[in-house]
């Protein structure tokens, strides 16, 4: 009994460690962008917002879904350090290897894309630092519960990184200034945190049988196209936007209201991400049941609140000329009332119950689904910002309904009973 308590304690404590981890990056945001913004002026600032914006896939493709599969492998593996070494280098030298093939596309796309070809500098820069930042074991500490030692690390760098950006960003030539203070902070913490998890876990690379790395590598392959698919049809919805409606304020109306969207992820994200590792090693159903019941009338009730209040929110918000675009709220509730229960129902259930590959299939169907309506709204002639953001409610509400269906159906199979 007092091992369950002290579990569930942990659980909190990484909790909320996620939830700071989470909030410092808009924390140190909201004080470096308004002055790097009038430092370097709309044309600069975009062409590093465009960069960043290249970087962000970057990013998911380095990752390659080890934060789902090698978070999942360390949990079970947590009291067998020489498992855990192997598969800390596996994905070390998966990453590193990544990083080197990647650099092929990346140069094709400088010489290809104009806007990447105008400065080259710029995305070599920002790739180093995103690749450097990929390298670093945020899976471990996750997988043995551990959030403390990643989140003061980063909350440390990114301090030291806002006091150099006021120090160094005095005239719009000082660009590259970000960039290169965005590598040595990443340089900076990975050293720090591999020699930290050298000296105080034991982990290092050790040498790695071939039929183990490659199995390792195939069972991650699965989260891996994941989350490329549940990125994909977000990111079609606004190139679909901008084709439709080129001019007018449209398209702003969308971005905003898809901002919320995300807030709301964001708000569930550590809630998810901390009991993934937990729900792993300990199989407690009955967490997860408390949760939903807890806070599903809440969300219904602040459901039933933002359907009423839409405009007047998107007005609060955003400013009076978002008024129009609390209709496009109230279209895309729905979608942020399933996503708590969709994020618990993934996997931090499916994956206990052995059943991750159906996590992952759910975000491949819902990328299919969401692309195959694109397809029919636009046959018929049906599409256009409504039809687009009813078709995304429909989706999320499909993707959790799959998901409570593997459940069940798994339940029902193995007569499991998962009591209150």
């Amino acid at each position: 009994m007092v091992k369950l308590q002290n579990s569930k304690k942990v659980l909190l404590k990484n909790t909320i460690l996620l939830y700071i981890l989470q909030f410092s990056s808009q924390f140190f945001a909201l004080l470096t962008i308004p002055y790097q913004t009038r430092i370097l002026g709309p044309e600069i600032y975009g062409e590093i917002g465009f960069v960043v914006s290249v970087m962000t896939y970057v990013q998911l493709i380095l990752d390659f879904g080890f934060l789902l599969s090698a978070t999942a492998e360390v949990s079970l593996n947590r009291d067998n350090p020489e498992r855990i070494n192997q598969i800390y280098t596996v994905v070390f030298f998966t990453k590193v290897l990544l990083s080197v093939i990647l650099f092929v596309p990346i140069y094709l796309m400088c010489r290809i894309v104009p806007r990447l070809e105008s400065d080259t500098m710029l995305v070599f820069l920002y790739y180093v630092g995103y690749a450097v930042n990929a390298l670093s074991p945020d899976f471990f500490y996750r997988g043995i519960e551990n959030m403390k030692v990643i989140t003061v690390r980063t909350i440390l760098i990114k301090f030291v990184f806002v006091i150099l950006i006021f120090v160094f960003l005095k005239e719009p030539s000082d660009y590259y200034v970000i960039p290169v203070l965005t590598f040595l902070g990443n340089l900076t913490a990975l050293i720090t945190i591999l020699i930290y998890t050298r000296l105080h876990y034991g982990i290092h690379l050790v040498f790695v049988p071939w039929a183990l790395a490659t199995s390792l590598i195939r069972q991650t392959i699965p989260f891996f196209i994941s989350r490329i698919a549940s990125t994909l049809y977000t990111a079609t919805n606004t190139f679909v936007l901008g084709l439709l409606y080129p001019m007018g304020p449209v398209l702003g109306y969308y971005t905003s209201t898809d901002k919320l969207v995300s807030a709301v992820k964001g708000v569930v994200s550590p809630v998810a991400d901390s009991l993934y590792p937990y729900m792993t090693k300990r199989k407690d159903f009955k967490l997860i049941k408390r949760i939903l019941i807890v806070a599903m009338p809440f969300i219904m009730g602040g459901a039933v609140f933002g359907w009423i209040y839409a405009n007047k929110i998107c007005v609060i918000l955003f400013g009076e000329e978002y008024y129009d675009a609390g209709e496009l709220l109230q279209l895309l509730i729905p979608a942020m009332m399933v996503i708590l229960p969709s994020y618990i129902l993934a996997f931090p259930t499916l994956n206990p119950l052995g059943l991750a590959k159906y996590a992952n299939r759910s975000n491949i169907y819902g990328a299919a689904f969401q692309m195959l309506g694109l397809l029919a709204l636009f046959v018929t002639k049906f599409i256009s910002i409504r039809t687009i953001c009813i078709l995304t409610s429909c989706t999320e509400c499909i993707v959790l309904v799959y998901r409570i269906f593997v459940i069940v159906r798994f339940k029902v199979r193995n007569e499991i009973s998962i009591k209150t």
